[in-house]
């Protein structure tokens, strides 16, 4: 399997996913905190499919 180097926009978005999760779990934002869970799944969700998918 050969992976390859994510989009600038797709690791942004995974980063930005990424901490909502912490955040929402720290109880910083309190509107993220049900969601904490599956803000990190989609996150790493989407870094994956962007190392494993050219040009996403």
């Amino acid at each position: 399997m050969r992976l390859t180097r994510p989009a600038n926009a797709t690791f942004l978005v995974a980063a930005v996913l990424g901490l909502l999760a912490i955040l929402g779990a720290a109880g910083v934002v309190a509107q993220a905190a049900p969601y904490a869970t599956w803000l990190a799944i989609g996150g790493w969700a989407l870094l994956s499919v962007g190392c494993l998918a050219r040009g996403l």
